[in-house]
């Protein structure tokens, strides 16, 4: 599991940028969002969030549009 960390921590950006990074479960997004390691400047980590957060809504079918 250490070695996993340490290739998201390296290699975040990529990591966050995969089409796999919008299916990961919430507490799988929440390890990643609390580590002080990530290899990304925080504008980018938001917006992957925001993209996941954008899927989770659409799964539910709710509105994306901010209402």
């Amino acid at each position: 599991m250490d070695q996993c960390w340490e290739v998201i921590d390296k290699e975040t950006e990529e990591a966050v940028k995969s089409a796999g990074f919008a299916t990961i479960e919430r507490s799988v997004l929440e390890a990643v969002i609390e580590r002080d390691t990530l290899n990304i400047q925080e504008i980018e980590l938001f917006k992957a969030v925001n993209l996941w957060a954008t899927k989770r809504c659409e799964e539910q079918g709710l509105s994306t549009d901010g209402s």
